[in-house]
């Protein structure tokens, strides 16, 4: 029995320890959080801009058009 009350103890101080943790990098999880938006709306817009024109892979330029054979 004195060995589960010390585990509960333990376990009550490692909580207390995570929730400080926790409360003293709320602005860097914010920041992170904030960072991973503007990377998923930045991965979004290539998407969007590679589905329109793939060839900005490769050239800077967009391909003239081909002549029609006549």
């Amino acid at each position: 029995m004195v060995a589960v009350q010390n585990t509960l103890t333990d376990a009550r101080g490692l909580l207390a320890n995570m929730r400080a943790m926790v409360r003293a990098n709320d602005d860097r999880i914010d920041d992170t959080m904030e960072n991973l938006r503007a990377a998923t709306d930045n991965l979004d817009q290539l998407t969007d801009t590679l589905k329109q024109r793939p060839w900005t892979l490769i050239r800077v330029k967009q391909p003239e058009d081909r002549k029609v054979p006549q």
